[in-house]
């Protein structure tokens, strides 16, 4: 019996393996699950902890305030991965469901927010590597670094798909 079935219901032979469109590859399939492909194709996800001074409607997904602290996080991220060229809103994706409140206490408002840095092949952007991701996020949150009123103080998480 053959244990890899591609797309079009025939087997795929070892050492080839199926792709993510689930064809049958020779070349090698990469972390992003593209035939011969390099990782240009993959998005970097990241989960990170800002720290803001607390305005009403931070804590309210549905709020102009909330929609305003996302769109200086994508600034901020954009001018933080400055080398890749990316676009605000376009690159920088927020997972606005996903924005946990951490901590609110004298006046400051601390979030986890879950992103992701996602290509633009077409627009010749490719998302850093999984390692350059880490350690930009990780340097900047050493250095507390800031944009406008967000200061990025925690990597919580990072990694590629």
């Amino acid at each position: 019996a053959c244990a890899d079935i591609d797309r079009f219901n025939e087997c795929c032979y070892a050492p080839a393996e199926l792709d993510a469109k689930r064809d049958c590859c020779w070349d090698g399939v990469d972390e992003c699950g593209v035939c011969g492909g390099d990782g240009a194709t993959c998005s970097t996800f990241a989960t990170v902890r800002i720290m803001s001074n607390f305005t009403s409607g931070l804590d309210n997904p549905i709020s102009p305030a909330f929609a305003a602290l996302v769109a200086d996080f994508q600034a901020g991220i954009s001018q933080l991965f400055g080398a890749a060229s990316l676009n605000d809103a376009e690159n920088v994706w927020v997972d606005t469901d996903g924005v946990v409140v951490h901590a609110i206490a004298g006046g400051v408002i601390q979030l986890d927010v879950p992103f992701a840095i996602l290509p633009g092949i077409a627009d010749g952007i490719v998302p850093p590597t999984l390692l350059q991701a880490k350690a930009i996020l990780q340097a900047a949150a050493e250095q507390k670094a800031e944009y406008k009123d967000l200061v990025l103080i925690a990597v919580l998480d990072v990694h590629r798909s």
